[in-house]
């Protein structure tokens, strides 16, 4: 990965999260919204389960800027 990196010419910068910060990794936003959305239902099967979340992205709005104003506006 470093190697790819510096074959960038500064156009990819490399950012270490610290360990235990989920507020820095905007995936962990999106983890807690899945599981949210998908606690009270039983889908009977591990595919079941996966079509209902891709469903679930595909028909919201993903709130992408949402996930960074913390960082634009602290």
């Amino acid at each position: 990965m470093r190697d790819y990196i510096s074959g960038t010419n500064g156009a990819v910068e490399m950012v270490h999260i610290p360990p235990h910060t989920p507020q820095l990794n905007p995936i962990e936003i999106e983890w807690r919204e899945i599981r949210a959305a998908i606690a009270d239902i039983f889908f009977g099967g591990l595919d079941k389960m996966r079509d209902a979340i891709m469903v679930w992205f595909r028909n919201r709005e993903i709130p992408i800027v949402r996930l960074f104003e913390w960082l634009l506006f602290p």
